[in-house]
């Protein structure tokens, strides 16, 4: 499978940018099992509708036939709030 040069959107929105009061993580399991590094997953915090282009830090594996996880871990302080909108795999082909 091949990949664009941003092979993973999140769209999300949180009261405000600053991640100590809300923010938003994603993680990845590849098909062997193991956590994916990615960039631009972590600490995400808009207070308007943003996508985050996320990388691949490293090469996770992909088996055809076999399952990947994604992970959404929204954080928040009290008064606070986290949204999650489209998560996208923007994939070439094969």
């Amino acid at each position: 499978m091949a990949f664009t040069a941003a092979p993973i959107s999140l769209t999300y929105q949180t009261a405000d940018a600053v991640p100590a009061n809300n923010s938003i993580d994603l993680t990845l399991t590849d098909s062997a099992g193991a956590a994916a590094p990615l960039t631009g997953a972590g600490g995400l915090a808009s207070a308007t509708w943003t996508t985050a282009a996320v990388t691949f830090a490293g090469a996770p594996t992909f088996t055809p036939g076999s399952w990947i996880e994604f992970s959404i871990k929204m954080t928040t302080t009290s008064g606070k709030f986290a949204k999650v909108g489209d998560l996208v795999l923007n994939y070439t082909g094969r």
